[in-house]
């Protein structure tokens, strides 16, 4: 398959499109704002959202309604991400309870071991993502011979969206600018924003793209 051009500006601008984008933000945002509560109910939605833009479907943006069904979408992806990071996390804690008997050299070995396995633990998050996102299969979540190969084929693209996952981190952050509570606003712009470039990364994997193409 050819690969494209990833829209990035695109990502900033897609949700201007829909007559309606202010007020599924300010919705978006309330579900920020409830925190732990509103939580499944957003993944949800953003689940619903990368669907509709890798089907080119980015005009409107999803309605906010079927909140039963964007509840327990959200609710497994978080269980199965959360399940995945606790796993990664124990065997980076063994890992570096072993390296750090080594003194010095083992603090220092210890920030690489942390830096190495926060780059994996966003590849797993944005594999599992992927995979469930569009698919809602469990069964084809922990292939790993079907991850070696995500990795292998979207090495430079995983790069760009942890780049990316970091800018839109400081626009959410610059909602504090806007008394505090434009904090969630930004944030939830932030999730829109992400949401569509991952939806783009995505478009570009060979092996990610020929395994669900419908």
């Amino acid at each position: 398959m050819q690969r494209k051009t990833i829209d990035f500006l695109g990502s900033f601008t897609f949700i201007f499109n829909d007559k309606d984008w202010i007020k599924k933000l300010l919705i978006t945002s309330i579900f920020v704002f409830l925190n732990i509560f509103g939580i499944c109910f957003l993944v949800g939605y953003m689940m619903k959202l990368f669907v509709n833009i890798r089907n080119k479907k980015y005009d409107p943006l999803p309605q906010w309604d079927d909140y039963g069904e964007l509840f327990k979408d959200g609710l497994y992806m978080i269980l199965i991400i959360f399940v995945s990071v606790i796993l990664l996390g124990t065997f980076e804690w063994m890992l570096s309870s072993i390296i750090g008997h080594l003194g010095i050299i083992g603090e220092i070995l210890n920030k690489f071991v942390d830096f190495i396995f926060s780059v994996i633990g966003f590849a797993i998050t944005t594999y599992v993502f992927f995979k469930y996102a569009i698919n809602r299969d469990f069964n084809k979540l922990f292939d790993a011979n079907s991850f070696v190969e995500f990795m292998k084929m979207n090495a430079v693209n995983l790069v760009l969206l942890y780049m990316f996952s970091i800018l839109f981190s400081l626009v959410a952050a610059s909602g504090l600018l806007l008394f505090i509570v434009g904090i969630f606003i930004t944030a939830a712009y932030s999730f829109f924003g992400m949401t569509y470039l991952a939806a783009q990364l995505e478009d570009e994997s060979d092996v990610i793209f020929s395994e669900f193409v419908r």
